[in-house]
């Protein structure tokens, strides 16, 4: 659920390098010395946001734990060497498309400003309008009300133009753009550099031209042509089963419901409450009773997801009385909901769910292996949080047991008065 917050310096980076491709291909088209070099560095630009949407893609998907609790979305990386096949492929399908969208932007820019920013406008408003349509606008983040509006609709942009410009499999994800309106956007994608082409040469004169028509041609047709055949290795080497992720309906208010709906275990049929309420709305008198139900059960055995983080999230009607009370007097008579930092990164142990395969080096900790024997390492920082958390709760237990002391000494200290009375 919040493992993009791990990403958060990589997708950054896209998003820079995507701007700054855009404002090279302008500057290039508009020179009269189309260098060499300049050209290169466009391509190196583009490479490195191909190259930084696929490690993303590939992080989330071979890590061993997600693939544990969402098998059916996780996995479509096979083992053996069509994985670096895989890899690559997703290297340069994010190149080819970074390239073929800045080439287009960059056409409607010579036509004029205003074509660029019509376009932009119009097709990030069609995709916010269909999430309405479809009643899955609200993002997965569990916030509500004005502050959560805000954080849905900036998600949603900026989602869905990372995806525009580096395909990010991930976003694929009924929780981000759905499976089938990813594809139709990639493809969608690789043909507007035709149409925004057509539109430039039918308004710009001859003198104005800055590249020759048959050249614009070729390189929207090669950027295209390669981009698709790149795709459709992808879609021939993944595992088959995966397939359907790239073209399925499912929405995001589904994908939500379905950990409930199908879980087998408790912490599955949980995981909504961790999401935007609204999300699941149409299920939440069953996980009331869900809830209610187990609680109990919950306190005495204290399974993984039974975190104090989670216990902030549960919405009030939900809680057993006790524990209402009990929340009540920790906040001072008013009951603490999760803040910022917990709602998105959960607790300490949620963020567990995030550790990742990578090479062992300096700064991280060895916390296990997965099933082909790889390393699952995690990074130092989560462990020195984990140590943190832990010393926090051993200071408000030690509190704890200070003040029933002092309680205790008090109860004998009036009884010992009475006595001598």
């Amino acid at each position: 659920m919040c493992a993009l917050a791990d990403e958060y310096p990589l997708l950054t980076h896209v998003r820079f390098t995507r701007a700054g491709c855009i404002l090279q291909m302008y500057v290039l088209l508009k020179s009269d010395d189309k260098s060499k070099q300049a050209m290169a560095s466009i391509v190196i630009s583009a490479m490195t946001a191909g190259m930084t949407s696929a490690t993303i893609a590939y992080d989330f998907d071979v890590d061993p734990l997600r693939r544990k609790e969402t098998p059916e979305f996780y996995g479509y990386i096979p083992d053996g060497a069509s994985r670096t096949v895989i890899f690559l492929c997703m290297i340069f399908n994010g190149m080819l498309l970074l390239l073929s969208r800045s080439f287009c932007m960059a056409m409607l820019m010579l036509v004029e400003k205003k074509y660029f920013i019509w376009y932009s406008a119009c097709d990030m408003g069609f995709y916010i309008l269909l999430k309405i349509v479809r009643g899955d606008f609200w993002y997965w983040f569990p916030a509500t009300g004005s502050s959560g509006l805000f954080v849905s609709f900036l998600m949603r942009v900026v989602n869905k133009n990372l995806t525009d410009y580096t395909g990010i499999v991930h976003f694929r994800g009924a929780a981000e753009l759905g499976g089938l309106f990813w594809t139709l956007n990639m493809f969608m994608a690789i043909l507007t550099p035709f149409a925004a082409i057509k539109l430039y040469y039918a308004i710009t004169k001859l003198q104005d031209y800055v590249l020759e028509e048959r050249v614009a041609w070729a390189l929207a047709s090669s950027l295209s042509v390669s981009w698709i055949l790149f795709f459709i290795l992808f879609l021939m080497l993944m595992n088959k089963k995966y397939r359907w992720t790239f073209f399925t309906t499912e929405t995001g208010n589904d994908w939500a419901m379905s950990f409930f709906l199908k879980g087998d275990t408790d912490a599955k049929r949980a995981k909504p409450l961790r999401l935007n309420e609204n999300k699941w709305r149409k299920i939440r008198p069953q996980m009331k009773e869900f809830v209610l139900d187990n609680w109990e059960k919950w306190e005495e055995e204290q399974p993984d997801f039974f975190t104090e983080a989670f216990k902030k999230r549960v919405p009030d009607d939900m809680l057993p009385r006790a524990e209402m009370r009990k929340q009540k007097a920790a906040g001072g008579g008013q009951r603490r909901r999760s803040s910022l930092g917990e709602l998105m990164g959960g607790s300490v142990r949620e963020r567990r769910g995030s550790a990742t395969v990578v090479p062992f080096n300096e700064g991280v900790d060895v916390v296990g292996n997965d099933d082909e024997g790889a390393v699952v390492v995690e990074p130092t920082i989560v462990r020195l949080l984990d140590e943190k958390e832990e010393m926090e709760e051993m200071d408000e237990a030690g509190n704890k047991r200070q003040q029933q002391q002092q309680q205790k000494s008090e109860s004998k200290r009036y009884e010992d008065d009475g006595d001598f009375e």
